[in-house]
């Protein structure tokens, strides 16, 4: 039984019982147990995050370049901003994401 038959068999359910017309055990079981598979992805796919999340998350993948200070660096240290969410990273090295909201950082010229 396919999700869109199950569907469609929850739809008529309320029917059935007005009836007293009931599936047999075997169909009222594929029914049980497709249900649950849907609703066992379901669950998974919310676990993961809204697909915005999701997209957002992707465009966070993607490197962009670093705003520097005015005077660029100070005795060795690197000032800069996280271009996505302004955090002010300074330090000796380049880090590759920013700690505070995971955008990847390109610190090409």
């Amino acid at each position: 039984m396919t999700e869109g038959e199950v569907i469609e068999q929850l739809e008529i359910f309320p029917e059935w019982n007005r009836e007293d017309r009931w599936l047999d055990v075997g169909d009222m079981e594929e029914l049980v147990n497709t249900c649950i598979k849907a609703l066992e992805e379901i669950r998974q796919y919310r676990a993961i995050g809204t697909v915005e999340e999701c997209r957002e998350a992707r465009k966070r993948q993607n490197g962009k370049k670093v705003t520097l200070s005015q005077n660029g660096c100070v005795k060795d240290k690197i000032k800069a901003f996280c271009p996505n969410c302004g955090l002010v990273i300074h330090g000796k090295r380049m880090i590759g994401y920013c700690s505070c909201c995971g955008q990847k950082l390109d610190w090409s010229e």
